[in-house]
C-alpha cells in the first residue's frame, strides 16, 4: 500500500471490500447532531457487531480521547472495535470474522424469536 494513500482512499477501499462480501455497514459522518468519537465504519459481520476506526496509512493518525472512550465502551459491551490503517490487515481481519461468524450463526437461530 502506498504511503501516499489518504485516509479517505483507504476507507473507500475498505467500504468496497465490505460491499463485495455483502456485509452490512454504514459510514458514520461526524457532525453537530452526532455523538462525538464514534468509529468511522459500523458493520455487522455474520451477526457480530464490528466498529472500525480508520486511520491514515502513513502511521501518523492518532486516536483522540473520545474515540478511545467509544472503542472501550464497545468492547465492554461485547462488540469488536478496532483501529485499522492497512488494507491487507483489514481484509484478513474481515475474512477471519467471516469464518468465525459461521460458527456463531449456527447458534444464533436458537435465540431469534419470530415476530408476529
Amino acid at each position: 500500500m502506498s504511503e501516499k494513500q489518504s485516509e479517505k482512499q483507504l476507507e473507500n477501499k475498505m467500504k468496497a471490500y465490505l460491499k463485495s462480501k455483502n456485509i452490512y455497514y454504514f459510514k458514520v459522518h461526524g457532525n453537530g447532531f452526532m455523538r462525538a468519537g464514534i468509529p468511522d465504519l459500523i458493520c455487522c459481520v455474520k451477526g457480530l457487531f464490528i466498529a472500525i476506526e480508520v486511520k491514515r496509512p502513513d502511521g501518523k493518525g492518532r486516536l483522540d480521547k473520545l474515540q478511545e472512550i467509544n472503542i472501550e465502551q464497545i468492547k465492554e459491551s461485547g462488540g469488536i472495535a478496532v483501529v485499522m490503517d492497512n488494507y491487507i490487515e483489514f481484509t484478513k481481519f474481515i475474512d477471519r470474522l467471516m469464518k468465525c461468524g459461521e460458527k456463531i450463526n449456527g447458534i444464533k437461530g436458537s435465540f431469534h424469536r419470530k415476530i408476529d
